[in-house]
């Protein structure tokens, strides 16, 4: 919440649920006028493989890109969710990763737009890490990939400094040696011996996570001066904010998220 700001939920029709789009903003970009926005699509689509099944799946797809189309071409969009794609084939899948139009479609970060079915590709299946029943879920071994992230064009393209941070799409717990069979718990696993138990445990999915680099705090000074001003980033509690002493600054303002001038200074010759 000291990074991202909310805004709204709004909702695009599927069947049998409904998808969330929440919009959320980059607080620091506030001050600068060009407030910068971030829209998180949130889908669970229909389960189970029958033609019917795969029909829905392929629909509530479909109103995704329409709903980029008419909303989201040049946004930083994130879309993520239990889609219950039984391979990459499947044209639910397809209609969000095609490519024919980049500034609406999506890229997948791990690059499996045309396969992730079998052992070769265990890292991303997120279901199911358990082959036993406790009556929460079903079983079966790690053999899908049904929980998935998937970035929109500008960020793929690092538009306004906001980028997909390479090799960090990550099934948490999954270690990538537990296909078709249940979550491998050891040792020198990627979690400890009690996350892994717990993980077979509280759900029959695997969590998945990126991470996402956001544009660094930004000084203004005036263009004359050519100082370098240094700051840390991320702020909790104190700004530090130093420069050399031979530069010329004269004044130093703080403006929060929402345009308010939290702290104002004037500099003295040679103050640093």
């Amino acid at each position: 919440k000291d990074i991202l700001g909310y805004v709204g939920v709004e909702v695009i029709e599927a069947d049998p649920r409904d998808v969330n789009v929440y919009t959320l903003y980059d607080r620091e970009s506030v001050a600068s006028g060009d407030t910068l926005f971030l829209y998180f699509i949130v889908a669970h689509l229909k389960a189970s493989n029958s033609s019917s099944d795969r029909a829905k799946r392929a629909q509530a797809s479909q109103n995704i890109i329409d709903w980029m189309d008419e909303n989201g071409r040049g946004k930083h969009v994130i879309l993520l969710g239990d889609f219950n794609f039984s391979a990459a084939t499947e044209d639910g899948f397809q209609n969000l990763v095609k490519q024919t139009a980049p500034e609406i479609d999506f890229f997948d970060p791990v690059g499996r737009e045309n396969n992730w079915n079998g052992p070769l590709h265990t890292m991303i299946h997120t279901q199911s890490p358990r082959t036993v029943s406790n009556d929460c879920g079903v079983t079966g071994g790690l053999d899908d990939r049904f929980d998935i992230i998937l970035l929109s064009d500008a960020i793929k393209n690092e538009d306004r400094g906001v980028f997909y941070k390479t090799d960090t799409y990550e099934v948490f717990g999954n270690g990538g040696d537990s296909y078709d069979r249940e979550l491998r718990c050891r040792a020198d696993g990627p979690v400890s011996l009690t996350v892994c138990a717990a993980l077979k445990q509280f759900s029959d999915h695997l969590p998945v996570s990126i991470e996402l680099g956001l544009p660094t705090l930004s000084t203004s000074i005036e263009p004359t001066a050519k100082a370098r001003i240094y700051v840390q980033n991320p702020v909790k509690d104190i700004l530090t904010v130093r420069w050399e002493n031979s530069q010329v600054v004269k004044e130093i303002k703080v403006i929060n998220s929402i345009g308010q001038v939290m702290g104002q200074k004037s500099v003295s010759p040679g103050q640093a």
